[in-house]
């Protein structure tokens, strides 16, 4: 499957609407690339449906999750499997800042 019609499938659902940030497609491109590589294809499309489910549960309960905003003003962050998904809520979206490792400095990234 494909990051960009998979994000317009997510973005059609009736919630919150979920903006992706460059960064963060970008994010969602790498990991789909990188989980193909090792895994296969098949895997790569079920982490990935997995992962947009995950943010349509962000849509719909967008108060969840870490608050990060010691390093962005109103910055949460969800965990996700071996990924941090880090977003900020708004008032009738949820902004979809980056979405990276567990393992990586995510301070340095964001």
């Amino acid at each position: 499957m494909r990051v960009k019609s998979a994000l317009r499938k997510i973005r059609s659902v009736k919630m919150l609407s979920i903006q992706i940030s460059r960064e963060a497609e970008s994010d969602l491109e790498d990991i789909s690339f990188y989980t193909h590589l090792e895994w296969g294809e098949r895997q790569a499309e079920k982490y990935l449906n997995d992962l947009l489910s995950c943010l349509n549960l962000l849509a719909k309960n967008p108060l969840i999750g870490q608050d990060m905003s010691v390093i962005q003003n109103d910055l949460r962050m969800f965990p996700f499997k071996s990924h941090y998904l880090f977003f900020i809520p708004k008032k009738k979206s949820i902004l979809i800042v980056r979405i990276l490792g567990q393992q990586m400095d995510f301070e340095a990234h964001l």
